[in-house]
């Protein structure tokens, strides 16, 4: 092929192949190319079957007639204006059209849809105050993650890592709160008032803190201060961080220290976990058992014995705010 002046591709050959094509989704303008560099075409194969799914036939008609109505939603403010115009554009409002009047009903759609919105959009925007949890964006909940991926500011405090503050739109404008809270912008009131101003101007803005909204003070006198604005807000509950203070535990290989009983801490409706393998695992559960309490069968590998968990969202406390694990199959 090459001194013919021809490169040559062998399907599923790569060894043989001058070059690799991807597995395309065509919804002209709309175009989806979908490659593992040739190590796995069946996959390609594959994952273009699902786009392919989630992407109709008519997406390419939307996205042209939508083209055509650019300059005039330009009426719109930049920012949170334009995206809900659009999305509710094309996951709405322009399908409808275009199923029940073609191309024509599509345009006449854009301009109503462009009329409802400027008359009904008010001038202050919104402020979500969001619990981003321990810091594991897979450990954010799905309202919380939708909060941040639509904001367009994101306030937060200095602990909270960069993969949490990715998950915002590039475009997005970050303001980090300091832990010395030195500056008036920093403190607990001047925090309210920040995002306060920002929402004003008619932005989204999420007040990322870690663990759960409960656990700081500080984010109950901010939502006073957004509410004595008159602004709406809302909130988004995060898992609790755990703190290193809160952890009681020594060696498994070690004897307990003197005056310490490893079954203290669930006495007092606390959380008591064993990794243990092999006969000191057995040990264990059978003086858990001695104790009263039920295990699960203990298994050769690493166990995790008597482990209760919290029932996420519950204010109660103590024991009702738990519930038994269901016994091992091990």
């Amino acid at each position: 092929g090459a001194r013919a002046g021809t490169l040559v591709n062998v399907v599923d050959n790569l060894e043989a192949s001058e070059f690799i094509t991807p597995a395309i989704v065509d919804r002209d303008p709309v175009t989806v190319a979908i490659g593992t560099e040739g190590s796995a075409p069946v996959l390609a194969r594959k994952i273009k079957a699902d786009v392919e799914t989630q992407l109709p036939i008519s997406l390419g008609v939307l996205a042209r007639e939508g083209q055509k109505f650019r300059a005039e939603a330009l009426a719109l403010r930049p920012g949170r204006e334009r995206r809900e115009f659009w999305s509710r554009y094309f996951s709405e409002a322009g399908p409808r059209a275009l199923a029940s009047g073609g191309r024509a009903a599509v345009q006449s759609c854009l301009r109503s849809l462009l009329r409802e919105m400027q008359s009904s959009l008010r001038e202050n925007g919104k402020v979500a105050f969001v619990g981003v949890g321990p810091g594991d964006p897979d450990l954010m909940t799905v309202k919380a993650r939708r909060l941040v991926d639509k904001a367009d500011v994101v306030v937060h405090d200095s602990p909270v890592p960069k993969e949490i503050l990715e998950l915002a739109r590039r475009e997005a404008e970050f303001v980090e709160i300091g832990d010395d809270h030195s500056d008036l912008r920093s403190s607990e009131f001047g925090a309210g008032q920040l995002v306060a101003e920002h929402a004003r101007k008619g932005a989204l803005v999420a007040r990322l803190v870690l663990g759960d909204l409960e656990e700081h003070a500080k984010v109950g006198v901010e939502i006073e201060t957004v509410a004595e604005a008159g602004l709406d807000w809302e909130a988004a509950k995060g898992m609790p961080s755990i703190r290193r203070e809160h952890v009681d535990g020594f060696p498994a290989h070690e004897a307990p220290p003197p005056n310490r009983d490893p079954f203290a801490l669930d006495r007092r409706n606390g959380l008591v976990a064993f990794a243990l393998t092999g006969e000191r695992a057995a040990v264990v559960a059978e003086i858990g058992q001695i104790e009263g309490r039920r295990f699960g069968r203990v298994a050769t590998a690493t166990s995790a014995l008597n482990l209760r968990q919290p029932k996420l969202g519950s204010k109660s406390s103590g024991a009702s705010a738990w519930q038994q694990a269901p016994e091992s199959a091990a």
